[in-house]
């Protein structure tokens, strides 16, 4: 069968089916055309040897910032998406409705990752000082309905932050604003929790099936996990409810003993994010594939932290039908990865450091059927690429 692009000699990762598999795969006109478990069957114009390595349905990181140049910290899209194996990225709340149109044309349309965003509740996103959740009249609800109404095509849900940081005196308010908004737009919103107040509590009670609590395993009191190493009532609660773990590592949010604990309490994330900015990109968190090597450490398989990292979050966000499968028919948006046996000391945000073995590494990102090679990994040997 001739192609266009062939993807050839590489093992499957199949989260649906719980399943890994030898297969080629080949790609046409944005779309994948076959997935063939024969070697030898597909020729492409364009082909890579993935000897060795794992193709995956494309990887979605469900927390980034990447309003670069308005928002402080915020990245490239392409720096952390195509050229980290990341076919699709989602800002999380660094535009508000009132700059929401600036996002949309000078980040999605010029990126060649796939952009989407979590309108913030505050009129311009995190871009404001001081926090733009502790004052009463950036809270922009009816503007935030009206922003996603006017943008589902890349607006996917709202994002608040319930720490004081963000929230000052006003507290839990701005979340509970921003779940009218999401709430009356019908989409998810997504909570990031810290310090408080608000408390942890607070936010829980507001939060419904299909929510997303971000920055999950934290390790500032008040957090998901109680010090006495128990998962946190009104956590538990709000799970039973269909409310969402993400992780959302970033440079504040990730410590692992408050991962190693929940998930040994068989709380494992549902979906694994970065919260990738200036602050972490450059260590301890460094990419998605990186942040996926964590929780393999931690215990998860290879698969399951696949889900986490594609069909989940795609899911979760009203995406589904453009990532999380690698089916003929459905559009080519694929990673490819490797897991390079080499150990690599891996550090949280507390400076607490675990010795990890089987480094995940980008290779290869497709795009609605276009091919993007990953740039090497950041802390990794230097090798060359391989490239049929």
């Amino acid at each position: 069968m001739d192609v266009e692009l062939a993807i050839l000699n590489g093992t499957v990762v199949d989260p649906d089916a719980d399943a890994t598999y030898p297969a080629d795969l080949g790609v046409s006109d944005g779309k994948i055309v076959a997935v063939s478990r024969q070697r030898g069957q597909i020729k492409g114009r364009e082909s890579v040897d993935a000897g060795g390595m794992l193709v995956t349905p494309g990887l979605v990181d469900s927390h980034v910032h990447v309003y670069e140049h308005v928002s402080p910290g915020s990245l490239d899209p392409d720096e952390i998406g195509v050229r980290q194996g990341v076919c699709a990225v989602v800002d999380a709340g660094s535009f508000g409705p009132r700059n929401a149109a600036g996002f949309h044309e000078y980040v999605v349309k010029r990126a060649a990752t796939h952009v989407y965003g979590l309108v913030n509740i505050s009129r311009n996103g995190n871009s404001t000082q001081p926090g733009e959740g502790e004052v009463l009249g950036f809270l922009r609800p009816e503007e935030t309905a009206r922003t996603i109404e006017r943008n589902r095509e890349w607006v996917v849900g709202v994002k608040a932050r319930a720490s004081n940081t963000a929230a000052g005196l006003l507290g839990i308010t701005s979340t509970r604003l921003a779940k009218l908004a999401a709430r009356e737009a019908g989409v998810p919103l997504m909570v990031h929790i810290g310090n408080g107040p608000p408390t942890l509590e607070e936010v829980c009670e507001l939060l419904t099936a299909g929510d997303l609590i971000t920055h999950c395993f934290h390790g500032k009191i008040g957090g998901a996990v109680t010090r006495q190493g128990e998962m946190l009532p009104a956590v538990v609660a709000a799970l039973e409810r269909g409310v969402l773990l993400d992780v959302g590592h970033g440079s504040g949010s990730f410590a692992w003993d408050t991962a190693e604990k929940a998930v040994g309490l068989g709380y494992k994330p549902h979906v694994i994010s970065t919260d990738l900015h200036r602050g972490c990109v450059n260590g301890p968190c460094y990419s998605l594939v990186k942040t996926m090597s964590k929780f393999v450490h931690l215990g998860m398989s290879l698969v399951e932290v696949v889900r986490a990292a594609s069909p989940a979050p795609a899911r979760a966000l009203g995406l589904g039908e453009r990532y999380g499968r690698l089916a003929e028919g459905f559009p080519a948006n694929i990673s490819v990865v490797e897991r390079v046996d080499r150990a690599e000391t891996m550090w949280d945000v507390e400076k607490q450091s675990r010795e990890v073995s089987g480094v995940i590494e980008a290779r290869y990102a497709v795009v609605d059927g276009k091919l993007h090679q990953a740039a090497p990994d950041a802390t990794a040997p230097k090798r060359e690429p391989v490239r049929a």
